[in-house]
């Protein structure tokens, strides 16, 4: 990607890996559980462009169990997610 930004395009950019299996955007009908979830995983939290919170799972069985755990939150593969 580095490599096509900057001779496509003339874009400079650098590349960091990070250490995530997935990102996923989060909703739930109870505010404040969202609140705690993303409160008890900073970490793995994020916001994406529009401010939405996102989950920054370090690998699929990380993700599994926050979705087991976390029946109160819905987990969203994609961003277009309906409010």
């Amino acid at each position: 990607i580095q490599y096509r930004l900057l001779h496509e395009y003339g874009a400079s950019v650098v590349f960091n890996a990070m250490p995530f299996y997935k990102a996923c955007w989060l909703t739930a009908s109870d505010p404040a559980k969202l609140i705690d979830f993303l409160r008890f995983k900073q970490a793995n939290a994020a916001e994406d462009k529009d401010g939405h919170p996102v989950y920054l799972a370090q690998s699929e069985w990380f993700l599994n169990t926050e979705i087991t755990n976390n029946p109160d939150i819905q987990f969203h593969f994609s961003s277009e997610i309906q409010k």
